[in-house]
């Protein structure tokens, strides 16, 4: 009986502490922790949950539950915010893209005043210029 004890006090000590952990983060509005984090509080109360079942005791049963239910919210805006934060990124990565192509179009603009040929000529060397006569 003083196992049974000690494993029931254990997990009522463990779905409290889970409990009260995910109320503080979902209270905190400073950084939300990411969504495997959140399952990661989730599924202990989860197992805490049917273990309570198991053993038909109310008061484990319940800090359980709401250490479910707090989990369940915490991973839902976690959720929210990572697609947020990939939306920006994606929007961000667009305009940068479009910008890159803006560039690329004007570095490939021609900004030649004078025909080839006569470039050519202009940078070959000074002998091969003074060499040929003019007809």
């Amino acid at each position: 009986m003083a196992l049974y004890d000690i494993a029931y006090a254990a997990a009522l000590l463990l779905g409290a502490a889970l409990l009260v952990e995910s109320i503080e983060i979902a209270t905190s509005r400073k950084k939300h922790i990411g969504f495997p984090a959140s399952v990661a509080f989730f599924l202990p109360s989860a197992v805490l949950f049917f273990f309570a079942i198991v053993i038909q005791d109310l008061i484990l049963g319940i800090v359980s539950f709401f250490g479910i239910v707090f989990g369940i919210a915490n991973a839902y805006v976690a959720l929210e915010e990572q697609e947020e934060h990939g939306y920006e990124e994606r929007l961000e990565k667009k305009r940068l893209m479009r910008e890159i192509e803006e560039l690329k179009t004007e570095v490939k603009k021609p900004m030649r005043k004078t025909p080839a040929k006569k470039t050519a000529a202009l940078k070959a060397p000074v002998k091969a210029r003074r060499g040929k006569k003019k007809r």
